[in-house]
């Protein structure tokens, strides 16, 4: 059986029964897991009506968005979810990533870049956007599923494209190796990280190495 996860909008699907299982699996001892539980089940909403609260009602899932916690707990759940994963893989009831089946991945990046096609961008914010919004949702796949090194490839290709010329598919001459682009600032490069790296940590974490 193969299983694809889509984690778009994932802070709000969080499972609260989930969450306290992850946080035993490792560790948290019961009161430190009730304090948490208490910060996430207890918030409350409002809508506004013509710019007027109207009442509040509480959730039943999810992480808030801007809490300091939530990244911390997030990361928490995807780690053990990962693992779990990759328990499945090795008992042989999922299967990893395939080269075939990264064409989901390539759809969801190639859309990303395709909006940021249509709006004129300097190299700075490119770079920004690249550190902020796409490596953080390659993240989630890479820690997540079993990537072959060839799709990797393939993105950084890609990325090496936009990156100088603003376009997905438009070869521009590098004014850097992409070795040099992803150099710390301090030697000279643009401070973003290797998508090989991220997956050899990927693997670390995993015990799959």
């Amino acid at each position: 059986m193969a299983m694809k996860v889509d984690l778009k909008k994932a802070y709000d699907s969080v499972n609260w029964n989930f969450l306290q299982q992850s946080m035993k699996v490792y560790g948290f001892s019961e009161k430190w897991c009730k304090w948490i539980m208490n910060c996430v089940s207890t918030a409350k909403f409002s809508v506004l009506c013509n710019g007027v609260p109207a009442g509040y009602f509480s959730s039943g899932r999810g992480l808030r968005q801007g809490c300091p916690l939530s990244p911390l707990l997030f990361t928490l759940i995807t780690d053990y979810f990962s693992t779990l994963m990759q328990e499945k893989i090795a008992a042989g009831h999922l299967k990893g990533l395939k080269s075939a089946d990264c064409r989901g991945l390539f759809d969801k990046v190639t859309a990303r870049l395709d909006h940021w096609n249509t709006i004129n961008l300097s190299l700075a914010r490119r770079i920004e956007l690249f550190r902020s919004v796409l490596y953080s949702f390659l993240y989630d796949w890479i820690f997540g599923f079993k990537i072959p090194w060839g799709c990797i490839i393939t993105l950084e290709r890609k990325f090496k494209h936009f990156l100088w010329s603003g376009k997905l598919d438009v070869k521009k001459m590098s004014q850097l190796k992409w070795s040099q682009v992803t150099l710390p600032y301090a030697e000279g490069g643009f401070n973003l990280c290797r998508l090989i790296d991220v997956d050899y940590a990927a693997k670390i974490v995993a015990g799959t190495l």
